[in-house]
């Protein structure tokens, strides 16, 4: 939502997601991954069995982009005790020279640059779940 120029605040979300049910125990099921970029006015498409290039194309037309992985997937120093979807995260830059991607993780409000590959190994959990946003 910032990429979006959206001001919230987290304690903001959170009760709207609870308040319309988008957040569980478990989390966030996929189709409510962008229920609240929704909500704050922002237009998202959700798509699955997405591509790099899908990625690429909307961050070059200044879109937000999430996607889905599987977060034991990515941190291979992680045990992955199971093959599930269980994280999203925003995507900020795609480098296909150096192979690598750059990502906003939620989970520790930093940017990490991940390889390529092991992106994709984690996104695919997700069936390669992707939503764009941008504003109205």
């Amino acid at each position: 939502l910032n990429k979006l120029g959206i001001d919230t605040t987290v304690e903001e979300l959170f009760k709207v997601a609870k308040d319309n049910r988008w957040i569980r125990r478990a989390g966030v099921p996929l189709y409510c991954i962008g229920n609240l970029i929704e909500y704050k006015g922002a237009v998202t498409s959700r798509k699955y069995d997405a591509t790099i290039e899908d990625i690429m194309e909307a961050l070059n037309n200044n879109h937000g982009v999430i996607t889905a992985v599987d977060c034991d997937k990515l941190y291979p120093d992680r045990p992955d005790e199971e093959d599930e979807t269980n994280h999203a995260i925003v995507v900020i830059k795609v480098d296909t020279d150096s192979k690598e991607i750059t990502l906003f993780d939620p989970e520790n409000s930093s940017e990490v640059i991940i390889p390529l590959p092991l992106f994709i190994s984690a996104w695919k959990e997700s069936r390669c779940f992707l939503v764009s946003a941008k504003r109205q």
